[in-house]
């Protein structure tokens, strides 16, 4: 079985048949907000910090929507009467406020998350999904969904990922495709100037599911989560045409699979994404630069791929400074990170951002 965290491009059965390769595929799409919930059950103080999102827009109650919990008429109004539910959390303190607001609520939070996590554990139960013989692939780079979804499995299962970075959850069992680990210094940096552009041949057609809900005769329903219609507009005319690309790539690549080795296949991948990343022409930057991209949960409102899209200064392409980040941005994300992922993580997290600022 081949199990997704966050979708993939096509029904993986349909390239399976093409390239003619044995075994069985098949997809669940889901995100970030489905193992971030469960996971509160039993790492609570560890989950918290990914629950809020610091902006100078985003307020507490912002967050409490883009968890899929507005509903919860209980948590909002206990959330009330301890701070303020409209005021934008912008700063240490209120980023103080709103976490001790959310730990004054957990025994609401958890009950919440542990209803999530059976509606979890029954639809893999479902699907036959077997840690012993199954595998998640994804395009993930730090792994976080596999890792949650291992502490709440009880068990470690394989994994396979196109690139891990340095601070990845990672073990014997999860390998991967182009780097693993931050080994090849190449793709990192080409993963950290585009990593949208990485993410984007994996990109669905089936909206992700935010959460499992139990019916009382047992069965499970799937919840999504809410899109913009712009979204969906790239669904549409992009990510369906790329499908297409895809299935005839994979028929115009079979009668070579025999003569093609591992190796080479990475570095023909290389040099394509490198051009591409590094070195895009202005067509290329611009039909791609302009899609919206959602980033899930937590990570922005709305934004295009150009937005993160970071190309060198001598990269051949005309490239508009939208959406980059002010230094003060970077010391609120920084002090998120030290309270959710400790001094080594947040670190290494510098330590990218500062070779990203100054290799452009």
């Amino acid at each position: 079985m081949y199990v997704s965290p966050r979708g993939t491009v096509i029904s993986p059965q349909s390239v399976w048949r093409r390239l003619g390769l044995p075994g069985q595929a098949s997809i669940f799409h889901t995100s970030r907000r489905l193992t971030m919930m469960p996971a509160l059950v039993t790492g609570f103080e560890k989950e918290l910090p990914s629950l809020l999102t610091t902006s100078t827009s985003v307020t507490l109650e912002n967050c409490i929507h883009r968890l899929g919990l507005a509903d919860d008429t209980e948590l909002l109004k206990m959330l009330g009467k301890i701070t303020p539910l409209d005021l934008p959390i912008n700063g240490p303190r209120r980023v103080e406020a709103a976490l001790r607001a959310l730990r004054d609520c957990q025994s609401i939070i958890q009950r919440i998350a542990e209803g999530e996590l059976a509606g979890y554990r029954s639809y893999l139960s479902k699907e036959g999904f077997d840690p012993e013989t199954d595998a998640v692939a994804d395009c993930g780079w730090a792994l976080s969904s596999q890792r949650r979804m291992e502490q709440f499995a009880g068990e470690t299962f394989r994994g396979y990922y196109i690139g891990t970075l340095a601070h990845a959850h990672m073990h014997d069992g999860i390998k991967s495709f182009l780097f693993h680990k931050g080994t090849d210094k190449g793709w990192v940096s080409i993963a950290e100037r585009g990593v949208e552009l990485l993410e984007l041949p994996f990109a669905s057609l089936e909206a992700q599911i935010c959460r499992f809900d139990m019916n009382a005769d047992g069965s499970v329903v799937a919840v999504p989560i809410e899109h913009e219609p712009q979204y969906e507009m790239v669904r549409e005319v992009f990510v369906k045409r790329m499908h297409r690309q895809t299935e005839a790539f994979a028929d115009f690549i079979k009668p070579f699979l025999t003569d093609i080795t591992l190796e080479e296949f990475r570095e023909t991948l290389f040099l394509l994404f490198d051009a591409l990343v590094n070195h895009p022409t202005s067509f290329e930057y611009h039909d791609l630069a302009g899609l919206p991209h959602n980033r899930e949960y937590g990570k922005s409102d709305f934004a295009t791929i150009g937005t993160f899209w970071r190309v060198p200064a001598d990269g051949g392409a005309y490239v508009a400074p939208a959406g980059v980040t002010r230094w003060r941005d970077y010391m609120r994300i920084g002090w998120i990170s030290l309270r959710q992922a400790g001094v080594r993580v947040t670190w290494a997290r510098v330590r990218r951002v500062l070779r990203r600022r100054f290799l452009q």
